[in-house]
């Protein structure tokens, strides 16, 4: 079993010692860091199991998973740890899945070294001590994409099914994958529609139902058929926020509290809905420039930011080496971010560029991250935390592309270089 695991429990070994000395040199595990996006899954986890009701900002599923223990006690270091218990079974996940992967689509031991490169990203191994979403997210799309590679070698619909189930799971977890599954069921609504009649179709409906149960909860509780209320808060307090003080030629740097978050934390979520709606077209039509502006001043601070949760950690055992081990680890964390958003956003254009003879797997995936980088502009001020998400994706789409015998590989360089003049 050990020889036929080997692999696996070589990542599982180094991922452990990976964790024990990250916690040793600036104790992570001991920080119980609680930002207000956390409170915000405390509370969505206690309106579900003691009230049974949604809430505005948090969809269910995330809720659901780390509210388990308030079956059994109040206590609210219980849900925190347990968070951190699902979060790393999630990190270790993740990084089998990027092995199980790439063993598919290349080498075993390229494979190994790609997983090997993913347990030393330092942005996703601190968020795993965080009552955050993006561990469990990244997880499961990428467990997803296992399962559409899969349908890809078999051209069964169960892979298919879920692949799309998981999807749209995905978005009871972060609601900024909606429009990506969105298209996803409308890019295979013709395989959808023949197989509609398949057992494993009963997966998608189901996943289905309970977006339709988040929304139609909202709907009773705040008056919009709506997944969530966050989208329409993160672009007034940070996108539309930027924007209006660029208007007035004043340059937000703080996002701290302000007059405009302070006004729409004041209204019910309906009524801030529709600020920030109306904000919006107000912007689009009368503040054009500034609106881009900020949207590409965010696009570059989330692609150069490092990790908060490594930044604001705090020497609670008064460690001679705390301070410097957490400015290396910050500065690490800086570098992964900038050089796996460039290879991200490098080999999407690239695939895109020779997309005929680009295999679909690699093609989504890149969209996917594409997707989720551009969306990131929408909000800024977290460090790398909008782009963790894409980095198991990144190492995906560099372990597929060595495969490709070097002249393509160069070629398809130089053809896409040539292209842009460069």
């Amino acid at each position: 079993m050990f020889a036929k695991y080997n692999y696996q429990f070589k990542i599982v070994f180094i991922g452990f010692i990976n964790l024990i000395c990250i916690n040793f040199l600036i104790q992570l595990f001991f920080q119980i860091n609680i930002c207000s996006d956390s409170l915000n899954y405390i509370e969505a986890a206690q309106f579900l199991y003691y009230d049974f009701s949604v809430h505005q900002y948090r969809p269910v599923l995330f809720s659901f998973i780390i509210g388990f223990p308030l079956l059994f006690s109040d206590a609210i270091q219980n849900l925190i740890y347990f968070g951190y218990f699902i979060n790393i079974v999630c990190w270790f996940g993740t990084c089998i899945l990027i092995f199980t992967i790439l063993t598919i689509i290349s080498s075993e031991k390229l494979a190994f070294k790609m997983a090997v490169i993913f347990l030393f990203l330092f942005g996703n191994l601190a968020l795993v001590f965080q009552l955050l979403t993006e561990t469990i997210f990244s997880f499961i799309v990428v467990l997803a994409f296992y399962f559409f590679i899969k349908y890809k070698q078999t051209n069964a619909f169960k892979f298919l099914s879920f692949f799309i189930t998981l999807f749209i799971f995905s978005m009871l977890i972060k609601p900024s994958s909606m429009i990506f599954a969105f298209f996803l069921l409308f890019y295979f609504a013709k395989t959808l529609f023949k197989n509609y009649k398949s057992n494993y179709f009963i997966l998608i409906f189901i996943s289905v139902f309970f977006v339709g149960i988040q929304c139609i909860g909202n709907y009773k509780k705040h008056g919009n058929f709506k997944l969530s209320y966050i989208n329409s808060i993160t672009y007034y307090n940070y996108l539309g926020t930027k924007a209006a003080y660029l208007e007035k030629g004043v340059e937000l740097k703080d996002f701290g509290p302000n007059y405009r978050n302070k006004y729409i934390y004041s209204l019910s979520p309906k009524e801030a809905n529709e600020v920030a709606t109306n904000d919006f077209y107000k912007q689009f039509t009368s503040n054009f420039d500034n609106l881009i502006k900020a949207y590409l001043y965010n696009l570059r601070y989330n692609a150069t930011g490092g990790s908060s949760t490594i930044k604001f950690s705090k020497n609670n055992s008064k460690s001679l080496f705390f301070n410097g081990s957490q400015n290396i680890l910050f500065v690490f964390s800086k570098i992964q971010n900038v050089i796996l958003t460039f290879l991200g956003l490098l080999i999407f254009c690239i695939i895109l560029f020779r997309f005929k003879k680009s295999d679909e797997s690699l093609i989504l995936i890149s969209m996917f991250v594409a997707y989720t980088i551009f969306i990131s502009g929408i909000s800024m001020a977290q460090g790398d935390r909008f782009h963790v998400v894409i980095f198991p994706f990144v190492l995906i789409l560099i372990g597929s592309l060595f495969q490709l015998n070097y002249s393509q590989f160069k070629n398809s360089f130089s053809k896409f270089f040539n292209f842009f003049k460069i």
